[in-house]
């Protein structure tokens, strides 16, 4: 007699799921230059480089898309990285850049920085030694001249001056310099940048008379 002996054997499947991802992404900033950081505030020109990476947390669902909107020349889909620029205009600008991954999670970043396009304003100051006839403004040698400057933005870096000037080099705002001697028209100029570049100067030609009036006496003839 033959006896058979059979087995049962059962094999069982486990499915391990990961986890829910739940973290939405990191968005991290980079401004390119030029640009100029006063306290609180960046300063920037239209031409200045923004971008902003998006990663996803590690073991994540990865990233989505992104979205840039704002007073930014770019607005509409954004692929992260790649650079943006703001809109013209010396104001503040506001960006955002929204990023979700693909389970859904978003995350944004939004910034306000100032656009500063334009340079330092001169303004000219002479000191009452001087006479304006209509069409041109003479002065002695000794005759204060002096140049105020100010920029509404990111503020002045540095000023030179040049020309038929006592003083020619670095400038500093409001203090007083003097033409070269000898009558004559003299030209000068200033030349002033901001933080960011952007320039500015004043160019102008005075008269100098250091040359008192001449008399001259002249005796009548026949009279001894």
């Amino acid at each position: 007699m033959v006896r058979l002996r059979s087995s049962l054997e059962a094999t069982a499947t486990f499915v391990v799921n990961p986890p829910a991802d739940s973290t939405s992404p990191t968005l991290t900033k980079t401004i390119g230059s030029p640009k100029f950081v006063n306290g609180g505030t960046t300063y920037v020109k239209p031409t200045t480089p923004i971008s902003v990476s998006a990663i996803d947390n590690p073991g994540g669902s990865g990233l989505g898309g992104c979205t840039l909107s704002g007073a930014t020349q770019n607005n509409g889909p954004y692929t992260q990285g790649t650079n943006f620029f703001l809109t013209t205009g010396d104001v503040s600008k506001t960006f955002t850049v929204t990023c979700t991954d693909n389970a859904g999670n978003s995350a944004s970043l939004t910034e306000t920085d100032v656009v500063d396009d334009t340079g330092p304003s001169p303004e000219k100051t002479i000191s009452s030694l001087n006479y304006f006839d209509g069409v041109n403004t003479y002065v002695t040698s000794a005759t204060d001249i002096s140049v105020a400057v100010t920029d509404s933005g990111s503020g002045v870096k540095d000023c030179s001056l040049s020309g038929d000037t006592n003083s020619n080099g670095a400038y500093t705002s409001g203090s007083a310099f003097h033409l070269t001697t000898s009558d004559g028209s003299k030209t000068f100029t200033l030349s002033c940048e901001d933080q960011l570049g952007n320039l500015g100067s004043l160019t102008e030609t005075d008269i100098v008379d250091d040359t008192g009036p001449s008399i001259t006496i002249t005796q009548p003839t026949g009279i001894l």
